[in-house]
């Protein structure tokens, strides 16, 4: 696979410039690597601070656990945790929500070093206790049921879980900061963008474009229809977002998936943004995700923190 020629293009992307330590190195040495070698995306620039998106997360956990018929237990995971700050704030602060006697709340942060910090803002259960006391029926056929009216209780995981009954996971700004691999149009043909190294000594990455694989240009052509298309224009294929939603999807019996984030109706040119937004028709039920109006059109709710469109699936 050779590097085609042509001018490199100067990518927004801050990551070129700081990248995951041994990454250049790891470049030098294998060659051209993919562009989701890059791995997770930081946060979005101007994110609300933790109280703004506290008080959006409890209103919106509320609103979900009314429509589920208020269950206790009930299950929510929010993705991801950061340090911990929007957790203390909805637990303790002035954002607790109003089903809190009932809330199970699981902190998913894939950062050791920050979720290490968990501990030290809200008390957090081990995994195994999460569901506090149970009660146990006279009955053998009759499974233990959770105590109620016992809450809040959370609990701090690298990954999301699987959990019994109703359950409601947050991912706010999750879906665009999962990594991706990037594609270029130029002179009626699909290439990938690849990272080589800068220089022979330093730590930075430069963009390159190499031959395309069979698969992914169909892909492309599928998602992509040629009136779309301009010469040196990006697009962002996004299977680790599609697998991250069907692991969420299967995280529970019943309940949903809310995601606030940055959202193309179809795949895109990525343009100057940075963060890159997420294509609904790249992701699994693309074509219905459940939306607050019963048949509504396939478009992000308005309504999330820092003005990011919302969409919901249905889990079950």
């Amino acid at each position: 696979m050779q590097p085609s020629a042509g001018t490199p293009r100067t990518d927004l992307d801050p990551r070129l410039a700081l990248p995951p330590e041994g990454l250049a190195e790891r470049a030098r040495r294998l060659g051209p690597l993919p562009y989701s070698s890059l791995g997770t995306s930081p946060p979005a620039p101007g994110l609300p601070d933790a109280g703004e998106l506290a008080a959006w997360e409890s209103r919106t956990v509320d609103q979900l656990w009314e429509e589920a018929g208020r269950p206790d237990p009930f299950t929510v995971v929010q993705v991801p945790a950061g340090d911990g700050s929007v957790a203390a704030e909805m637990l303790t602060g002035r954002s607790r929500p109003g089903c809190s006697a009932a809330l199970r709340l699981v902190l998913v942060e894939e950062d050791e070093g920050l979720r290490e910090g968990h501990a030290g803002r809200i008390p957090v259960e081990s995994p195994a206790l999460f569901l506090g006391p149970v009660t146990v029926s006279e009955d053998p056929d009759e499974e233990p049921q959770p105590v109620t009216g016992i809450g809040p209780i959370a609990t701090s995981l690298a990954e999301l879980p699987v959990v019994n009954g109703a359950c409601a996971v947050m991912a706010t700004g999750w879906l665009s900061r999962l990594e991706y691999d990037l594609f270029e149009w130029r002179d009626g043909r699909w290439y990938e963008v690849r990272l080589a190294a800068a220089s022979e000594t330093g730590s930075t990455l430069q963009p390159i474009t190499v031959e395309l694989d069979p698969d992914r240009r169909a892909r492309l052509d599928q998602l992509v229809v040629p009136e779309q298309r301009s010469d040196g224009s990006r697009y962002a294929l996004r299977p680790a977002a599609a697998a991250w939603l069907r692991s969420a999807l299967g995280a529970a019996e019943t309940g949903c998936v809310v995601a606030a984030d940055f959202w193309t109706e179809t795949t895109a040119q990525t343009g100057e943004r940075f963060p890159v937004p997420v294509a609904l028709d790249q992701l699994p039920h693309a074509g219905g995700p459940v939306l607050p109006q019963a048949g509504g059109p396939v478009l992000p709710q308005a309504g999330g923190p820092a003005g990011w469109g919302v969409v919901r699936w249905r889990i079950g």
